[in-house]
């Protein structure tokens, strides 16, 4: 039975799941125990199936051939993922990927059967860490394996999620060429349609400005069987309900039970909190909620080595800022980011439209310029959604002469999304104050009602200003005022 399984495990796998699961559940734990990749099969069915997963993390055996060591490495990665222990996960992964890369080279091609499922287990714990180099290279060589043993489940797997890798950091070209290499799929095995490689798609479609074709994708992903990519998932849904695809309200209240519903841990990597952040804002913001939204991001000052999401919230934080008026604030924050490398065009594009609206040395058309060129080079359109009218009109006369009026055409019809800011921008404080001041109290009067100093009712004011874009307290119950 165990040499009928090994010779055919990879046909038994792909078209007969259900099948190989019910003998696998017959098997004892013994055998189990003396061939770790049986276990790493039957808890990957049962997941793919929907069923319940083994709530420990099993432990790796002492000893053994290097494939039963990877296999029981990898099932370790699987497991602690599933139980939300990702820095478990990330840790396993480093040593899984460590022993294989010490292993002599006469022993792979005892591994090339089973070395593929390794590679994707260890790329997409990568992805929910955020190390998306690590990720990228374990993609690739998954793909290069699975093609050699002509795995076409695993290179499906692998080749979507490079796909995905790189559309996350918008670089559009080097995406397609993996979607393109992925084998045709036959319309009937149970794996199809894997959620990698469709994000990817679904992502560049978004960064075209085609949100009927990215609804169209994005609806075909069951993130219950895929969980490792939510952030992509709900990024990308987030873009779609901004576009009208589908109800703000409702995605919001989904992506909240979401959160809720993962396992404690879950979204314990920095990019889990910053793309919570990401789509919590950009929800709030389209349901008209400026000030809930702008509490939602608050980055640290960012450099151009910093992961793609931190910079993304960046981005993000000083198209608000110039909402409000601070171009000074919204100059700090992206001119490091001016820095990053052409690698990186989803965060580039962004600072060099953000740059070319802050600059003071009249080096704004430059930018501008050198952004349109990129978009162009990369079919990345996205970043425009935030871009000022001016600044989309001129870079549709770029695009013109570039020989791209279809795409100049899609950029002017984008809608303007400029928010006033509310009182809801403004901390319990700080609302406290101007509340007092638009009712006539002095400085003095409002530190003796609140039990401060009067220095810091000056500074809680100027930071209330600035969120509300006001410079004194006539403007101020202005904008409360319409504001109400």
């Amino acid at each position: 039975m165990l040499r009928v399984l090994t010779e055919h495990w990879d046909s038994l796998y792909r078209d007969h799941p259900a099948e190989l699961l019910r003998t696998l559940d017959a098997m004892s734990e013994d055998v189990l125990d003396r061939d770790p990749r049986l276990r790493l099969g039957r808890r990957d069915l049962r997941r793919a199936q929907d069923a319940r997963a083994e709530a420990e993390i099993p432990p790796v055996p002492r000893g053994g051939k290097p494939v039963e060591r990877l296999a029981a490495l990898t099932d370790q990665i699987a497991a602690a993922r599933s139980m939300g222990r990702l820095a478990v996960a990330v840790d396993t992964a480093d040593t899984a990927v460590t022993y294989f890369h010490s292993l002599p080279i006469e022993v792979l091609p005892a591994l090339s059967r089973s070395l593929p499922a390794f590679l994707y287990q260890w790329g997409a714990t990568y992805v929910q860490a955020g190390r998306f180099s690590d990720a990228l290279h374990q993609f690739a060589e998954g793909v290069e394996v699975s093609r050699s043993v002509d795995n076409r489940m695993m290179m499906t797997a692998c080749g979507g999620g490079a796909a995905l890798v790189h559309a996350l950091h918008g670089r559009a070209r080097e995406a397609e060429t993996f979607l393109q290499e992925l084998p045709p799929l036959r319309g009937d095995e149970w794996w199809a349609a894997p959620a990698p490689g469709l994000l990817a798609d679904a992502w560049l479609q978004v960064d075209r400005l085609d949100y009927a074709a990215a609804a169209e994708r994005i609806a075909r992903v069951d993130i219950a069987r895929s969980p490792a990519y939510w952030v992509a998932y709900f990024v990308i849904r987030t873009y779609l309900a901004a576009a009208g695809q589908e109800s703000r309200q409702a995605l919001l209240a989904e992506f909240d039970t979401f959160i809720e519903s993962l396992p404690a841990g879950g979204v314990a990597s920095p990019v889990h909190a910053e793309a919570i952040s990401i789509v919590r804002y950009l929800l709030l913001l389209h349901l008209r909620r400026p000030g809930q939204a702008l509490r939602e991001l608050d980055p640290e000052p960012v450099t151009s080595q910093a992961d793609v999401f931190t910079q993304l919230a960046a981005t993000i934080y000083a198209s608000h800022l110039l909402t409000l008026g601070r171009r000074d604030q919204a100059r700090r924050l992206v001119f490091p980011l001016l820095d990053v490398p052409n690698s990186r065009p989803r965060i580039l594009i962004r600072a060099l439209l953000i740059a070319a609206e802050v600059d003071t040395l009249e080096q704004n058309e430059e930018f501008l310029r050198r952004a349109t060129e990129l978009a162009h080079w990369h079919s990345h359109y996205s970043p425009f959604i935030l871009s000022p009218p001016p600044t989309r009109q001129r870079a549709a006369e770029l695009l013109e002469e570039s020989g791209d009026p279809d795409m100049a055409e899609r950029i002017r019809a984008l809608p303007e999304r400029r928010f006033e800011p509310t009182i809801n921008a403004l901390t319990p404080k700080e609302t406290a104050v101007v509340e007092l001041a638009v009712s006539g109290l002095t400085n003095a009067e409002m530190a003796n009602r609140l039990h401060i100093s009067t220095n810091t009712v000056k500074s809680h004011l100027r930071s209330a200003y600035a969120k509300l874009g006001v410079s004194n307290r006539r403007q101020l119950a202005e904008r409360l005022g319409s504001a109400r």
